[in-house]
């Protein structure tokens, strides 16, 4: 019975060749191709994770209760309002993550992207706690540089801020911005997303039965806790928006000009224009990320693999769909795409990266981490003052040169002026 229903599944698989063929292959291509850019995204993260533990060790001020130099940039910029870090982005927005996330450091089997979980964030609205007094709507902003004065989408969002500030029904959400350039790329690379983008965060009022059930067993099974009664936990609902918009209904008439400041004021209007959008699922947006790089490559003029694209898609039009066969090509296609990119992944990059490491450390090369980080223990845990590596020499000497003047001074009989 099981060499008959192998027979027949041969055969078929046989007879559908020339159909499934190409299929088969740019399915197969994208496996691959998904498999090594996931991995470069991990490593990618994984430096940019490294690079801000290094940028915080490495932070100056002048000492005491003054603000650091990064601190004052949170606070002083050309948007005029808070900016957000990947170490600091749950505090600022009044949200908790479980205690296993906000402590990787202290729990190895928790990997360091969970320290920017989006699906389990909950605000704690104990009336205890000064998260409870935070706008339920929030408003992220995610730019590459930060300079709205010579980048148009940032200038747009400063402009949508002006008009919520101008209409008070409108100002009831917080407005925020993060740097993917800068203190926040890991953040922008573990979401998936790039500038510029909009994240909503949505504090829901009442618990949704049946979901929030589903969402606490979940987390039971995986061990997660708040620290924070059940009852004061309240979920948030997070999505990201990115422009340019593409076919969003904005609510502005068909004859207007959907220029950059249309866009982001348009979700931004208080209207819930933003529920067109999905919730942010981590899979979902890592897909959609990884579509665009794939589309850029499948498109590329000349190449084969454009050439390959052409063809599957003239199969599809003119063959797949007259026949009905377009759903089980595309379920095919998924299929082996998953296939292929886990294999790939386990039985090609996984071995590769080993090696590698043994590799560096037979030769005693410095890992990743030492590169980025160097010695840590070299850093003064309170913020230097940039200035004393340019007057120290010159502050050492001064009391010398001041009493040298002194004694100068009474020799020759002139007058000493003490001050006062």
């Amino acid at each position: 019975m099981f060499r008959s229903l192998l027979t027949v599944i041969g055969w078929s698989l046989l007879l559908t060749l020339p159909l499934t063929f190409l299929p088969l292959l740019t399915s197969t291509i994208s496996g691959i191709s998904f498999a090594f850019w996931h991995n470069r995204h991990i490593e990618t993260n994984t430096a940019a994770y490294l690079s801000e533990i290094h940028a915080r060790a490495s932070d100056w001020g002048v000492g005491g209760d003054v603000p650091s130099f990064r601190q004052w940039q949170d606070t002083n910029n050309d948007f005029g309002v808070m900016r957000i870090n990947s170490d600091d982005w749950t505090r600022k927005l009044g949200f908790v993550l479980p205690e296993q996330y906000a402590n990787i450091l202290k729990h190895n089997e928790v990997t360091i992207e969970k320290s920017a979980s989006l699906t389990t964030l909950k605000r704690n609205t104990s009336p205890s706690s000064p998260d409870s007094a935070k706008p339920r709507e929030q408003w992220l902003w995610l730019t590459w540089y930060g300079f709205p004065d010579f980048f148009p989408w940032d200038r747009s969002f400063v402009r949508a801020i002006f008009y919520a500030n101008a209409h008070p029904p409108k100002n009831e959400s917080g407005f925020f911005i993060a740097q993917c350039s800068g203190s926040a790329e890991f953040l922008c690379g573990v979401w998936g997303t790039r500038p510029y983008a909009l994240v909503h965060f949505l504090v829901e009022e009442e618990e949704i039965l049946g979901v929030e059930e589903e969402e606490e067993e979940e987390e039971e099974e995986e061990g997660l806790t708040y620290g924070v009664p059940s009852e004061d936990l309240r979920r948030v609902t997070v999505r990201i928006i990115e422009f340019p918009l593409q076919d969003v209904w904005t609510g502005l008439p068909e004859n207007v000009f959907l220029g950059d400041d249309e866009q982001v004021r348009a979700v931004m209007g208080g209207e819930g224009l933003y529920e067109q959008f999905e919730p942010y699922e981590e899979m979902a947006q890592l897909m959609h990320h990884f579509a665009e790089y794939e589309n850029g490559l499948w498109n590329a003029k000349g190449t084969v693999r454009s050439y390959l694209d052409r063809v599957d898609d003239w199969i599809g039009k003119h063959i797949a769909e007259p026949m009905g066969l377009d759903g089980l090509l595309d379920g095919l296609h998924d299929i082996v795409f998953v296939l292929v990119g886990r294999l790939t992944g386990e039985l090609v990059i996984a071995p590769m990266n080993m090696l590698w490491e043994l590799g560096e450390a037979y030769l005693a090369r410095p890992s990743q981490a030492e590169r980025i980080l160097g010695r840590l223990e070299d850093f003064d845990p309170e913020p230097a003052n940039l200035m004393d590596g340019v007057f120290a020499g010159f502050l050492a000497k001064l009391p010398g040169m001041v009493e040298a003047h002194r004694s100068a001074a009474k020799d020759e009989g002139e007058p000493i002026v003490t001050g006062g």
